[in-house]
């Protein structure tokens, strides 16, 4: 029982999820029933751009709760200093992920059934 979420809370610092956090992390695959409950082997994905940044707490990104869409079965969040450079979208129901990049020369896309 594994499932994809956004981390605004410190590793080992409770809930992965804190809705009075400003900053998201990264985004994990995690197995947390609660907050007693340590989530181990899992590591953080973050859509940044510029240098590799390691440290969690100068990789965060900021953003707004007016910019976020969270359902049991959808999250959606537009990170502040977001540069529309690219995007993906997953869609479940059809196995089809697609993207786009913005290589500076016109726009590439691709499908991945």
């Amino acid at each position: 029982m594994h499932t994809w979420t956004p981390q605004t809370g410190k590793n080992g610092d409770g809930w992965k999820y804190q809705y009075k956090k400003d900053n998201i992390r990264g985004f994990q695959q995690a197995h947390q029933c609660s907050s007693w409950t340590n989530d181990y082997c899992v590591f953080p994905l973050i859509p940044i751009t510029g240098k590799l940044v390691v440290d969690e707490d100068e990789r965060a990104a900021k953003f707004s709760h007016a910019n976020e869409i969270a359902k049991p079965n959808y999250y959606k969040v537009k990170l502040d200093g977001y540069t529309g450079m690219s995007g993906i979208k997953v869609f479940p129901a059809e196995h089809k992920i697609t993207g786009d990049v913005h290589n500076g020369r016109g726009l590439t896309a691709f499908i991945h059934p």
